[in-house]
């Protein structure tokens, strides 16, 4: 069959094996029409199946989630399963006890203790003081935390933690590709990790630093699309980020405005920092010693977030920093327009749309955007990666050189003579 598959890819004609296969008279039209229609309806089933989970989350993982789509399958059967779950005798803490269908403390509001309830048993407040829960996600929840070595709590840390332990083997893997990929490649633009390991439940941490800020895409969501000097500012730090970790031989490969992280300097000015290192990639990993620390996309699955992935990134099995390139491309476009260049209802959808459609123009949108800001664009958004900027820095020059004095003609571009 290889062969006359690659005939059939390299053919111009419009036909498919089956019906190469009829044509030569291997198979009969019978059996391929019976196993297209089981197929169709197996993709058409698929399909559905996995609309219906985005649409019980809002669709909130088209974008935001960085999950494979069979991972959004299970964590909606896990979420129903968990959802009519009680917890038994055994896994409720000691200070409280169950009675006719109540949970009832034992001991005083003054003494109980401040741990929160899902970390009793993790060991954790051994190495950490763990003030309160910052935010909670599909793998577990972060929490506002200061080490004991730390008594004066002079550096806020955030702990994330697995709560989930069937979930800690793949969350363990995630945070030591996290790990490795940010010691590689630090940046004032990138977060730093400080520690992680088991916890004595079985499950996961990792302990990083803690940003008083927001997410872009919060900042999008509340403020709606981004004055263009404000982004171009924070665009320069991202590249910045990015060139850091392509340095390094690092992709992250899930570059969008979830990713991204905004907090205030001292001196009022924006500090962005680039975040969630977990489905990174690291080039040449064998020779840099990271070895098999770095596994490729699992069983061949594409992997990153539907509608800011790459076009290789869902066709070839090995990519490049330009994949980052494009996926900072469609955030560009999202957050200075407010919209992706890609509209879509499901997230099965974007993936033609990133391989063969092509996206609207940025000033089409967006009419007083800066023309060599649509260039740029245009250029990240580039279907072929040759065809694209073909690093960071290069990207990072183009900005400074061309958007930066038509964006913001009045302040010099970092690393000008009047800067």
């Amino acid at each position: 069959l290889h062969p006359i598959l690659w005939e059939v890819r390299q053919s111009k004609e419009p036909t498919t094996l089956g019906e190469t296969l009829v044509a030569r008279g291997l198979i009969e039209l019978s059996l391929h029409q019976s196993l297209r229609e089981r197929a169709n309806s197996k993709l058409r089933a698929d399909d559905l199946l996995i609309t219906e989970r985005y649409r019980e989350r809002g669709y909130i993982g088209v974008e935001r989630l960085s999950q494979t789509v069979i991972q959004v399958i299970e964590e909606g059967e896990a979420r129903r399963t968990a959802s009519t779950r009680l917890p038994s005798q055994d896994e409720l803490p000691e200070s409280v006890s169950a009675s006719s269908g109540e949970l009832t403390a034992e001991l005083p509001a003054s003494e109980m203790p401040q741990l929160p309830l899902e970390l009793r048993n993790s060991g954790l407040d051994e190495k950490y003081d763990i003030i309160r829960k910052a935010g909670e996600g599909g793998m577990g929840a972060v929490y506002l935390a200061f080490s004991k070595d730390d008594p004066d709590h002079t550096k806020p840390l955030a702990l994330k933690v697995v709560l989930d332990i069937a979930k800690s083997k793949d969350a363990a893997a995630r945070f030591k590709r996290e790990i490795l990929a940010t010691s590689f490649c630090a940046h004032e633009t990138i977060i730093e990790i400080h520690d992680a390991a088991p916890t004595n439940d079985g499950s996961y941490y990792m302990a990083m630093e803690y940003i008083e800020g927001e997410e872009l895409s919060d900042i999008l969501k509340a403020e709606g699309p981004m004055p263009i000097p404000r982004f171009v500012r924070l665009l320069d730090q991202a590249l910045q980020g990015l060139q850091a970790a392509h340095e390094a031989n690092i992709v992250h490969r899930d570059i969008k405005p979830q990713n991204f992280r905004i907090a205030k300097r001292a001196d009022g000015t924006e500090q962005l920092k680039l975040v969630d290192f977990g489905i990174a990639r690291v080039l040449d990993a064998a020779d840099s010693g990271a070895g098999d620390q770095f596994f490729k996309t699992m069983g061949g699955k594409i992997t990153g977030s539907p509608a800011y992935i790459a076009p290789e990134s869902i066709t070839e099995p090995e990519i490049d920093q330009r994949a980052d390139l494009y996926s900072l491309g469609i955030t560009i476009f999202r957050v200075v327009t407010g919209r992706l260049p890609f509209v879509a209802k499901a997230p099965t959808e974007y993936l033609p749309m990133h391989l063969y459609q092509k996206p609207p123009k940025l000033r089409e949108i967006l009419p007083s955007a800066p023309v060599s800001l649509e260039f740029m664009v245009d250029k990240l958004l580039a279907k072929l990666p040759d065809q694209r900027f073909q690093s960071s820095g290069e990207a990072l020059t183009f900005l400074r050189a061309h958007v930066w004095p038509e964006a913001i003609p009045d302040e010099p571009a970092p690393g000008s003579p009047e800067a």
